[in-house]
């Protein structure tokens, strides 16, 4: 495929989203499902499985995003690297480990078809 017919990533990321959006049966990522978001600052976790160490905390952050807006009041420890803290809401749209916080602690190696995270414990996760 010539350069000239390939989509750029802007094309790429509309259609994901208005496949997401338009779609009753995919109506969010699959609970396993990790996003590494180099436009995020947060790591949010909607699957309790990838969440250790859970507590309520009263101030809490508000995410914002395409999806809109999201108040959450739980964090804990990421179960793949104790080290980096996660925030938990139920029924969060994805899985999403923001690329500035992860950078800090793991070293991420980029493929043509996505990240490769090599945490502390020498644990790698495509």
């Amino acid at each position: 495929m010539s350069n000239e017919n390939k989509p750029t990533s802007r094309q790429s990321v509309d259609a994901i989203h208005t496949i997401l959006t338009q779609s009753k049966e995919f109506a969010s990522f699959p609970p396993n499902v990790i996003l590494l978001d180099t436009c995020s600052d947060t790591c949010i976790m909607k699957n309790k499985d990838l969440v250790q160490d859970l507590i309520s905390n009263k101030q809490g952050i508000r995410v914002v995003s395409d999806g809109g807006v999201r108040d959450v009041y739980e964090k804990g420890k990421f179960t793949h690297c104790k080290q980096l803290e996660v925030w938990y809401r139920e029924g969060a749209f994805a899985n999403v480990l923001g690329y500035s916080k992860i950078s800090k602690i793991a070293k991420i190696k980029t493929f043509s078809n996505g990240f490769t995270i090599c945490w502390p414990s020498g644990e790698t996760r495509k």
